[in-house]
C-alpha cells in the first residue's frame, strides 16, 4: 500500500475507563488502532515503543509521560507490526497517578494524549481527564469506614497526625520516609475502632505537586 494511503487508513483512539478520578487512583488507559481502509495495513516502528502517553497541564507543560527517557547511544531494529481492518486493541495501560518525578498531580483538568510512534505519519488522540481535589483529614468522622478516599494534608512531627486548615486525622502507621515540611496525598481507607475511634489507613502516598526548586547558590 503506498504511503499516503497507509497514513489515511491508520487513526488512533483512546479510551479511558473513567475521565473524573480522584488524586492517586489509578488509571486504566486503552489505546487502539483503527483501520478505516478494505485490507491490513504494516506499520514500522523505529523502536521497540509503538505509542507515546503524554499528559499535560492547563499550561501545555508535560506533567507525565509513559516513555523512558533515550538510552545514549543505543540503537534498535526497525520492527513492524499488521494492523487487520477494523479496530486494533495496542495496549491497555494502567497508569499509577504518579508525575514523572514521582509526585502526585494537582487536582485539576488535565489533557492526556496518545500517539503511534511509527515511521512517517504518526496518528495521535487525546481526551480530557479531570482529577478530584483531595478531601480534608478533619472529614474522616463523617466518612464510611472500609471506603477508600483521598485526603491530603501535612504530618506533625510524630508521623502519626495529619492536617489541614480544616481539621486532622491520625494515621495507622507512619510514612516511611514522608517529609513532614511539604503537603502530602494519601490514599486509604478509613478504620472505625471499637472504642469510637476513627483512624485513616494509608496505602499510597505522594508529595502533591511538585517539589519547589532548590534556590541558586550565591557566588558570594
Amino acid at each position: 500500500m503506498p504511503l499516503l494511503a497507509v497514513a489515511a487508513a491508520l487513526a488512533l483512539r483512546i479510551v479511558v475507563q473513567r475521565t473524573s478520578l480522584d488524586l492517586l487512583d489509578s488509571l486504566p488507559v486503552a489505546i487502539a488502532v483503527q483501520n478505516s481502509g478494505p485490507a491490513p495495513v504494516t506499520a514500522r516502528f523505529p523502536q521497540p515503543a509503538e505509542y507515546r502517553l503524554d499528559l499535560t497541564d492547563g499550561s501545555g507543560r508535560v506533567v507525565w509521560t509513559s516513555q523512558a527517557a533515550p538510552t545514549p547511544g543505543a540503537s534498535f531494529p526497525v520492527h513492524e507490526r499488521r494492523f487487520a481492518p477494523g479496530v486494533s486493541t495496542l495496549v491497555v495501560y494502567a497508569w499509577n497517578q504518579l508525575a514523572s518525578g514521582g509526585w502526585s498531580p494537582l487536582a485539576g483538568t488535565y489533557l492526556l494524549k496518545a500517539r503511534l510512534l511509527s515511521t512517517g505519519d504518526q496518528p495521535e488522540k487525546s481526551v480530557t481527564v479531570r482529577f478530584v481535589a483531595p478531601l480534608s483529614p478533619g472529614s474522616i468522622a463523617e466518612l464510611k469506614a472500609g471506603e477508600v478516599y483521598t485526603i491530603a494534608g501535612m504530618l506533625d512531627a510524630s508521623g502519626l497526625q495529619i492536617a489541614d486548615a480544616r481539621g486532622s486525622a491520625r494515621l495507622s502507621h507512619r510514612l516511611m520516609g514522608a517529609p513532614n515540611d511539604a503537603t502530602l496525598v494519601a490514599r486509604g481507607h478509613v478504620v472505625a475502632g471499637a472504642d469510637g475511634t476513627r483512624s485513616f489507613f494509608v496505602e499510597r502516598w505522594a508529595r502533591l505537586g511538585p517539589p519547589p526548586h532548590p534556590a541558586p547558590v550565591s557566588s558570594s
